[in-house]
């Protein structure tokens, strides 16, 4: 009992250790889940890609931003560009002052990217705070490249577009809240539902685990992780435009996102669902936002996962004395698990069970094979005593 004793706190220790091989497997696990997920169609969201044809009519990058006074001004959709603006236009300020007279009479939303390599912070919308200083929990960074000032004072929203890939360089979750100099900065998906209801601001709640949830005032609460993150849901699917396209005859949307796609200028995203552009990724997140159905990972995940290895071995420790008893108590625990993980995932919770199975079949196999090592022993002991002189079919049977 002792071994058995000393294996489940190492097996805890591991647990709770988490190295990075069982967090590979459970990203893996989640990639599974969300990537067989029904797909489904969205009819809010129209992606508009900036690619090499636009690049050629218009004389090639950076464009001019009197094309982008002109697209937002082709429909009524709020519009929202991933293209970051620091600098004035090349070509002159009349060709920022056409765009920022242009987003006077059509709310847009322009992008910024948080950063370490430079200081300083955009004008930011107020954050209604519900429950603890969400701070320490956020991603924290020390300055936001700026935005090209003209263009800032007209934009109805300013939004982050940092993306923070996982363990194995794959972003499989973004952050809808980031901290700058220990103001609050929403992402650019959020910023453009909020401007869409014309809301001063967005709520968001923290509990003492981190972050519970963050939304816009008339649509549902948004789950995240302890960071603030929400899971990115790659089952949907967007209608598209190219930019000369939608110049031509663009596809009414309450919501239109431009973002370049041509070679060289802009670097795809690598996802679950392969490389993916900016403007993709947070159409992908505004879908979520609007439906309130992207998976998060809720922060009582950890505490139940470490109690739920805890019970499973408990009741491994007894079941192994009997074959009979471990094999029905190992499937019932692999098999309660993962029916438990795929329950909570249609409600949206990712829960992660990969740890719990890992560890309980370890468990099975060491002690299933010391069980049978010293059964074997104890046999090998019996003939070696009893063999020289008791007949083979009684050593078999004391055996």
């Amino acid at each position: 009992m002792y071994q058995k004793i000393i294996t489940i706190v190492l097996f805890m220790g591991l647990l709770i250790w988490n190295p990075g091989i069982m967090q590979r497997v459970e990203l893996i696990g989640y990639d599974y889940l969300i990537m067989n997920t029904e797909p489904v169609q969205n009819e809010n969201i129209l992606i508009v890609d900036l690619d090499e044809d636009l690049l050629k009519t218009y004389g090639g990058w950076p464009l001019p931003r009197s094309l982008y006074g002109d697209l937002i001004t082709t429909t009524n959709a709020i519009a929202g560009f991933t293209v970051l603006m620091p600098n004035p236009d090349i070509r002159g300020k009349d060709y920022d002052e056409y765009f920022a007279m242009r987003m006077e009479y059509q709310p847009t939303v322009l992008a910024s990217a948080a950063s370490t390599q430079v200081t300083g912070i955009n004008p930011h919308v107020g954050t209604a705070q519900i429950g603890e200083d969400p701070t320490p929990w956020l991603y924290q960074y020390p300055g936001i490249l700026p935005t090209a000032s003209t263009l800032e004072s007209s934009a109805r929203g300013l939004g982050l577009v940092t993306a923070t890939p996982e363990i194995d360089g794959v972003t499989r979750r973004i952050p809808l809240v980031a901290s700058v100099e220990s103001k609050l900065y929403p992402s650019f998906a959020l910023e453009l539902l909020r401007v869409a209801v014309s809301d001063p601001s967005y709520q968001l709640k923290t509990t003492e685990e981190g972050v519970s949830w963050v939304r816009i005032p008339n649509y549902p609460l948004m789950n995240t992780d302890a960071n603030g993150r929400i899971f990115l849901n790659w089952n949907t699917k967007f209608y598209k435009q190219t930019g000369l396209e939608f110049l031509e005859k663009p596809i009414e949307a309450p919501f239109v996102i431009f973002g370049t796609t041509a070679e060289g200028i802009t670097n795809p995203v690598p996802t679950p669902a392969g490389a993916k552009y900016p403007h993709e990724i947070q159409a992908n997140i505004l879908h979520n936002l609007i439906t309130g159905t992207a998976p998060s990972q809720p922060t009582w995940a950890s505490g139940v996962e470490i109690l739920a290895t805890f019970i499973g071995l408990l009741l491994l420790a007894f079941a192994t004395r009997s074959v009979y008893l471990s094999i029905p108590a190992l499937g019932l625990i692999v098999g309660g698990s993962l029916y438990g993980a795929w329950h909570l995932y249609k409600s949206s919770y990712l829960f992660d069970v990969s740890g719990i199975v890992i560890i309980c079949i370890g468990f099975w196999s060491i002690h299933t094979f010391l069980s049978f090592l010293s059964e074997y022993r104890q046999k090998l002991r019996i003939k070696q005593q009893f063999g020289t002189y008791v007949s083979p079919d009684l050593v078999k049977k004391l055996q």
